[in-house]
Parts: C-alpha cells; sequence; structure tokens
C-alpha cells in the first residue's frame, strides 16, 4: 500500500510538472509576438507619415511649377511691354524729328513770305495780273501758314499721347516686374520647404529600414527561441515518456517484490533497513542547501559548487558544508560502501542514491538533486528511478 501511494505522488507530481513546463513555454511567445507586434506598428505609424510627407511634398511640387508657370507669363509679358516701350521711344524720336523738320520748313516759308514785310507784298501785287490773283496769293501763303501750323500741333500732340503710352507702359512693367519678385521669393520659400520634405522623408525612409532590420533581428531571433523550444519540448517528451516507462518499471517491481518477499526496488537490500540518525544534522537541510545551486554548471572533476562540479563532487561539498568530510571517497564507485545501507522504501531527505557510475541525493518528495551532466548541470526535477539504483546509503 506504501509503494501504491508513492507511485500515485510520483505520477501527480509529473502531471503537475508537465502543466508548469507547458506554461513556462508559452509566457515568452506572448512576449516575443507584443514586441514584433510592436515594431510592426511602429513600421505602420512610419509609412503613414511618409505618406503624409509625400503628399506633401506633391502638393508642393505642383504650387512649384504653377508659380513657376504665372513667372514665365510675366515675363513673357514684361518683354512685350519692353518691347512696346522701345518702339515708342523709337515713335517719339520720329514724331519729335517730324515736327521739327516741320517747324524748319514752316520757319523757312514764313521767312520767305514776310520777312521783307510789305516789300515782297508790293512785289506780290506788281507780279500778280490781276487783283484777284494778288488776293489769291496771300490767301496762299495765309493758308500755307496755317497748314504748317496744323501740322506742327499734330506732330506735338501725337508726341504727346506716345509719351503718355510709353509713361502707362513703363508702370505697368514696373508693376509686372514687383510681381514677378513677389513670386519669385514665392518659388524660392516653396523650394525651401520641398528641401527640408524631402529630407524628413529620407529620415522616415532610414527609420523604416531599421525597423525593417528589427524586425528582421527579431523573426530570427524568435526563429531560433522558436527551435530552442521545440528542442527542449522534445527532450521534455523524451524525458517524460523515460520517467513514465521507469514508473511503470518501479511499480512492476514493487508488485513482484510484495508478491516474492524479495529484495526491494532497483537491486538494493532488502525492504525494511532503516539505519537511526546518527548526527544531529537535518536531512532537510542538507537538501534545501544543496538545491541553492540547481542552474550551475556541471564540471567533469569540478569541486565548484558555483563554478562546476561533477556528480560525487557535488555530494563531497554540499555534506562539506555540514562538516562531514567525504573527500576521501569522491567517486561513484566509493561512495557506494560509506555509512549505512537504507532499503528503497526507507529512504528519507538527505540519503546518497548510487547508481552505475553516477551518484545523487535523494530529497523527501520522490525526486533527486544531483549534478545531473554537461548538459543539464545541476538539476533536481529527476526521480530516484531514473537509473537502476545499486545502493542507497545514509551518513546522518
Amino acid at each position: 500500500m506504501k509503494k501504491v501511494k508513492s507511485l500515485t505522488k510520483i505520477i501527480s507530481f509529473t502531471a503537475a510538472f508537465a502543466a508548469a513546463f507547458t506554461c513556462v513555454f508559452a509566457l515568452p511567445q506572448k512576449v516575443h509576438a507584443t514586441t514584433l507586434d510592436n515594431l510592426e506598428n511602429q513600421k505602420e505609424g512610419l509609412i503613414d507619415n511618409k505618406q503624409n510627407v509625400q503628399n506633401d511634398i506633391n502638393s508642393t511640387t505642383s504650387k512649384i511649377a504653377s508659380t513657376i508657370a504665372e513667372i514665365d507669363i510675366l515675363e513673357a509679358d514684361i518683354n512685350t511691354m519692353e518691347g512696346q516701350i522701345e518702339q515708342a521711344k523709337i515713335d517719339i524720336q520720329a514724331a519729335e524729328e517730324a515736327a521739327q523738320r516741320q517747324y524748319q520748313q514752316m520757319k523757312i516759308r514764313m521767312k520767305f513770305m514776310y520777312e521783307n514785310g510789305n516789300k515782297s507784298i508790293l512785289e506780290m501785287f506788281a507780279e500778280s495780273k490781276s487783283f484777284g490773283e494778288f488776293l489769291n496769293r496771300i490767301e496762299y501763303a495765309d493758308a500755307v501758314y496755317a497748314s504748317d501750323r496744323e501740322m506742327l500741333t499734330s506732330y506735338e500732340a501725337t508726341k504727346i499721347d506716345i509719351t503718355g503710352m510709353k509713361e502707362g507702359l513703363e508702370e505697368e512693367k514696373t508693376t509686372l516686374e514687383a510681381k514677378k519678385k513677389e513670386l519669385s521669393a514665392k518659388e524660392e520659400s516653396l523650394n525651401s520647404t520641398l528641401a527640408a520634405l524631402k529630407i524628413s522623408r529620407d529620415e522616415i525612409n532610414k527609420k523604416i529600414a531599421n525597423v525593417d532590420k528589427q524586425i528582421a533581428d527579431e523573426k530570427e531571433r524568435l526563429r531560433k527561441i522558436a527551435e530552442e523550444e521545440e528542442k527542449r519540448r522534445r527532450a521534455a517528451a523524451a524525458e517524460a515518456e523515460r520517467i513514465r516507462k521507469a514508473q511503470e518499471e518501479a511499480a512492476r517491481q514493487a508488485r513482484q517484490n510484495q508478491g516474492s518477499g524479495g529484495s526491494s526496488s532497483g537491486g538494493t537490500s532488502s525492504k525494511g533497513i532503516d539505519p537511526a540518525q546518527r548526527t544531529n544534522i537535518s536531512g532537510e537541510a542538507v537538501i534545501e542547501y544543496a538545491r541553492q545551486f540547481v542552474g550551475n554548471p556541471y564540471v567533469w572533476g569540478g569541486n565548484s559548487l558555483t563554478q562546476g562540479c561533477d556528480c560525487s563532487g557535488f555530494i563531497v561539498q554540499v555534506y562539506k558544508h555540514f562538516g562531514i568530510d567525504l573527500s576521501g571517497s569522491r567517486n561513484s564507485y566509493a561512495m557506494r560502501s560509506i555509512g549505512q545501507e537504507v532499503s528503497y522504501d526507507s529512504m528519507k531527505a538527505g540519503d546518497i542514491i548510487c547508481y552505475q557510475g553516477h551518484v545523487a541525493l535523494y530529497m523527501s518528495n520522490g525526486h533527486i538533486v544531483e549534478a545531473q551532466g554537461k548538459n543539464q548541470g545541476i538539476t533536481d526535477y529527476r526521480l530516484p528511478t531514473s537509473h537502476t539504483i545499486l545502493t542507497i546509503r545514509r551518513i546522518i
């Protein structure tokens, strides 16, 4: 009955261990997924920012093109006005020259007709064949003068009109040049804005590239973690299967021993061997001290509980802490004969379990603490029946 209870306890612990193992592997995956999600969200935000900046770049580029088109139109208008102003200058010069010629010609005619005063009129009268002809000559002279005067006035009016038009053109040209200057300043400002936006876009591209690298690195890290977790899962499954088989074997041996009254589990002495404790050292205290070093490395021939030790070195150093010197039995073979023999069903905390080429300490909870091996280090999760037991020794 005691064996059955012990096996039930072992099976319950194994189930609890499996559940705990599942939780250990589930939690990190959530953390990793959160990290990757954060990176993906960060990338999406950067892409949105980049699109906003690109929209601003497109809008600014369009405004620059529109401004340049306006400047081109203004320059064409200014060039046209400059041509008109030059032509007006030419026309004004021509009108001035025409007026000057007309004035000189009129002066000559007036001088010719009037410089001699009445003599010229008398001569005109004398030379006339009739009084009517004389009157006609005088009227002709007046008509010539009036015509000259009219033409001179016309030239002067033309000059004034052309001058006014020239001044208007120059004023409009000044207005257009001022507007062109404003548009040029606007173009320069837009180009500065465009340059700043492109720099911002380039910076965002660098950030996106950096996040892409982080995402790739994170995915690679998660892949490696997944591989390691899969390896550990398979190793745990294999260990669980091995423990299951060991439990079945232990149960089979227990049934066999109960039926035959023979020796106890694993080849140790007959059941019921339970020597009295010879020291005041608590086995629970020994185990509590030993479990402080779980997770530390296994080093063959090592004697350091922190830097590394092997299976027998682990037990020697643990008991050394309690003032018990086992250095003379510093190997698994020698430890088979130290202290007193204990039967399997009488094991207590601190008892030394000897296997072929290996030793461990019993923890009283159906498990052992041991320097298991190079790949595992110091552990406390295996069952006593993980290997065939050769003998169990008590030294306290």
